[in-house]
């Protein structure tokens, strides 16, 4: 449902009511409950977004998807004042619509109600962290810690606000590059700029089809952590911007081109590993990677240095890495 919606989540996490924690809440309440069916929180789904606004993105899903009960759900957010303090979240109390009843392996489960709890991971933060402390209520907090926690909890929703500033300021840059690029302009290389390069560039394509195509593996989306990768590569290397990309794949797209796929073909005559692993499938931007190696290679004189480059491996990805340059440096030098 939510990635349908295309929603982030950080986490979706879920708990059952213990026979005695509903023994002593129903024993509590036995007034106002008729049997079981009045506890409406024996299960109960905690969703975590990374966002405070994409809060209200999942309730407007779950409204959609699930029969709510209004008598029960609440909106805690609206229900502190300006001065006041403590955790902000969206509380639903749900059961499955009639479409999902409708289906055999839901039927059983007809006017079962449960709990949902929507809120951010900085809001969830807070809520942990006060309950940790063992805090139940504002009320309860000693007076001389009052105002540290009211402090607390402004910086933690202005925080909220600026992360969400943050992101919208990323996608608007994200947008304004692909429009630069895509009029032939330039930018300064980072993680954004490159994947725009790599989705608009013609030169850029280019050279990650024709490693694509002869190697014989097809190409998928850049990632930003894959584009975040290659533009870490690329400063190292001594670009500064997208020009200077541009300008080093006019004048090596063909040699990077060859010798990347006689790389990606070469066997491990040391026989410790065989031959090398067939890649399923290449990210758009591959051509970027076998461009910083071509460039050090050439620079230096010598794979074997890419291979002291990239040393100590960090990663399992790092060290396939350093395994293809301990080949090539037996290959081409």
């Amino acid at each position: 449902m939510l990635l349908a919606a295309n929603i982030p989540i950080h986490t979706i996490s879920s708990r059952v009511k213990t026979k005695s924690s509903a023994v002593t809440k129903g024993t509590r309440q036995g007034a106002r409950l008729a049997g079981i069916e009045g506890l409406h929180d024996l299960l109960g789904l905690r969703i975590i977004t990374y966002f405070a606004d994409q809060v209200d993105l999942v309730g407007l899903e779950i409204e959609e998807h699930f029969a709510v009960d209004e008598t029960y759900s609440v909106d805690k957010r609206t229900l502190l004042d300006p001065d006041r303090f403590g955790y902000l979240s969206l509380h639903y109390v749900v059961s499955l619509n009639s479409a999902r009843i409708q289906l055999p392996e839901y039927a059983r489960y007809a006017g079962l109600k449960f709990e949902i709890q929507i809120r951010s991971i900085l809001q969830h933060t807070w809520a942990e962290i006060e309950h940790d402390l063992g805090y139940k209520s504002p009320d309860a907090i000693p007076q001389p810690l009052r105002r540290r926690f009211s402090r607390l909890a402004g910086l933690l929703e202005l925080a909220d606000e600026e992360f969400k500033s943050i992101r919208n300021a990323a996608i608007k840059y994200a947008e304004d590059v692909t429009k630069r690029i895509q009029g032939g302009g330039d930018a300064e290389i980072n993680q954004e700029s490159i994947m725009a390069f790599v989705q608009e560039d013609s030169a850029m394509n280019d050279l990650d089809t024709s490693i694509s195509t002869q190697y014989g593996a097809p190409l998928e989306s850049i990632t930003p952590r894959f584009a975040g990768a290659r533009a870490q590569e690329l400063i190292r290397f001594g670009y500064k911007t997208l020009g200077d990309v541009r300008e080093a794949l006019e004048q090596h797209s063909a040699a990077v081109s060859t010798v990347a796929v006689d790389w990606l073909n070469l066997p491990d005559t040391s026989g410790e590993r065989g031959d090398c692993e067939r890649f399923a499938s290449f990210s758009g931007g591959i051509g970027l990677f076998y461009l910083y190696l071509y460039r050090v290679a050439s620079r230096d004189g010598s794979f074997g240095l890419v291979r002291d480059e990239l040393s100590p491996a960090t990663s399992e990805d790092d060290q396939v890495f350093l395994d293809m340059c301990a080949r090539a440096a037996r290959r081409f030098t």
